[in-house]
């Protein structure tokens, strides 16, 4: 069949975003909750962060491992939790409070993807 591999690349491509796969190993098993993060966060954090929550993004700094206070008050709020000290300087994220049913999946997922 002409064109299937692309299609296939394609698909593959897609299934890793949302955190399947088609083989070849070396994915992380992600808890149920955390594959709901991943899909926010691939939905839309990676406008900003980068696509690994570990690396920095071309505006949002590395997010993986970020505490759920933290989470609940730039994500919600668009502010930061007291005494924290924020790694850019920098007031570009806007508050998103429609994730508010997703703070838990998004936090499960980052913790989950954390090189430590």
């Amino acid at each position: 069949m002409a064109g299937t591999g692309s299609w296939w690349g394609a698909v593959c491509g897609g299934l890793a975003l949302l955190g399947g796969g088609c083989g070849g190993g070396g994915e992380q098993e992600l808890s149920e909750l955390a594959q709901r993060g991943r899909v926010t966060y691939v939905s839309l954090c990676i406008a900003c962060h980068n696509a690994d929550p570990n690396e920095d993004g071309s505006l949002g700094p590395a997010i993986a491992g970020a505490s759920r206070a933290l989470l609940e008050a730039k994500v919600l709020r668009g502010e930061y939790p007291p005494g924290y000290v924020p790694k850019r300087d920098s007031n570009a994220m806007p508050p998103f409070p429609h994730l508010a049913g997703e703070i838990d999946a998004l936090h499960a997922y980052l913790a989950e993807v954390e090189r430590k």
